[in-house]
């Protein structure tokens, strides 16, 4: 088991594998801040109940549902990075928009789906590169793990943004929603741009090993 474990983490698609679970991509962070930003939008308790609740969760079904869908049709990697771009697109969105309980609503279900859709194409890509073999358990749980790291830390980073302050008029009294909402979709972003540099590092790595096969023979 060790050495498969070993073996799996030290591979090309293993190791970069493992980077991808770490990089902030698909972390789903604000979900964990989405009832704390209710005060800003105005939205009553029974709206944060139900968007965050059984509505929060049903959209993360569908979305799962779909990413599923996605992953197979296509490299899992670029299919996640892909469902970052969705999920910080979601962020922005509610940090352009009118902070209105429909906004916050229609932002933190979007949100949900989107975050739905990069859990299922990360869970495809994890086991991609787990398949099946004696450790596969195992090294599940590492990525899982890895993918925890990612999404604690950058809940407190988009906690701390919340802490944003020097707006004017209306946006200085929102400053905190719409710092968590910006830093969030600015640190996807940064994600995204380290899963496609790997997507394409790999590529390279497959190229190469490939030509100097035929040279070789």
């Amino acid at each position: 088991m060790g050495r498969d474990l070993w073996e799996t983490a030290s591979s090309l698609q293993g190791f970069t594998a493992l980077v991808i679970s770490i990089a902030p991509v698909g972390c789903g962070a604000l979900t964990n801040l989405f009832s704390g930003m209710a005060i800003e939008y105005g939205a009553d308790q029974h709206v944060v109940e139900v968007v965050n609740g059984l509505g929060g969760g049903l959209a993360g079904a569908l979305g799962s549902l779909v990413g599923g869908f996605i992953a197979d049709r296509m490299n899992r990697r670029l299919a996640y990075a892909l469902a970052g771009g969705l999920t910080a697109l979601s962020a922005v969105g509610m940090l352009v928009a009118p902070m209105t309980p429909a906004t916050y609503a229609a932002g933190t279900l979007a949100y949900n789906f989107a975050n739905g859709i990069a859990f299922a194409t990360w869970a495809g890509m994890v086991l991609e590169v787990v398949e099946h073999s004696a450790a596969v358990a195992t090294k599940y749980a590492l990525f899982v793990a890895s993918s925890n790291l990612a999404i604690s830390t950058v809940t407190k980073l988009d906690g701390g943004a919340s802490g944003f302050r020097g707006l004017r008029g209306d946006w200085a009294r929102e400053a905190g929603a719409r710092g968590s909402l910006a830093f969030d979709a600015a640190i996807t972003v940064a994600g995204i741009v380290i899963v496609l540099a790997l997507v394409r590092y790999t590529e390279w790595r497959k190229a190469s090993t490939s030509a100097a096969t035929v040279a070789g023979s």
